[in-house]
């Protein structure tokens, strides 16, 4: 069930990223795209000229805050897409998406509940950590590249942290829910078992 559950995660949020990148072609977009093109070949350029030395970490930060500049709309549409994508149309479909479709699992509530709306919501701001990707891109569109950085880097590592915790419990508890799961009282369940 485990391995089931990664797949369908990783065909899930491979589908959202991909539909959000596509708005990232937009004309609207040329502007964001032509600076993302600019901050990726200058970090080519950086890394392919730097050789065996140590690299310039102003450089770098400063490569890695237009890169991430760059990304705010889509990182926005991709928060968008997310909920839309995990709370609004997974609890329509009785907690099933297209990845837990092809793995034939589904997401149930506990015993003597119901699917609730706004529980399959907080189950994906807290499994795709929404908080923390809204307050790094908030920091790229309101903040100077210093403070955006320290933002960002300070929620990456509040990610990670609540990434080990998720998969932690899901490896760790017997009845494999995560956080998430326990949180807001539902399970992911196997639908060939219920037949």
């Amino acid at each position: 069930m485990k391995l089931k559950r990664l797949f369908a995660f990783i065909i899930d949020s491979l589908l959202v990223s991909l539909i959000a990148s596509l708005f990232f072609t937009l004309p609207m977009f040329n502007k964001d795209m032509e600076l993302n093109r600019e901050a990726s070949n200058e970090f080519i350029e950086l890394i392919s000229s730097t050789g065996s030395e140590v690299l310039d970490q102003e450089k770098l930060n400063h490569i890695s805050y237009k890169l991430n500049y760059s990304s705010r709309i889509t990182n926005i549409v991709e928060i968008a897409l997310t909920l839309v994508y995990f709370g609004i149309i997974q609890f329509a479909t009785g907690g099933i998406t297209l990845g837990k479709k092809l793995m034939k699992i589904k997401i149930e509530p506990e015993k003597g509940k119901e699917l609730n709306a706004g529980f399959m919501f907080l189950r994906s701001v807290i499994l795709y950590n929404i908080i923390f990707k809204l307050i790094s891109t908030i920091g790229f569109i309101v903040c100077k590249e210093n403070l955006a950085l320290k933002i960002n880097s300070y929620t990456n590592y509040l990610t990670l942290i609540m990434e080990l915790i998720i998969i932690g419990t899901i490896i760790f508890r017997d009845d494999e829910r995560g956080l998430h799961d326990l949180i807001t009282n539902t399970k992911v369940v196997d639908t060939k078992k219920e037949k």
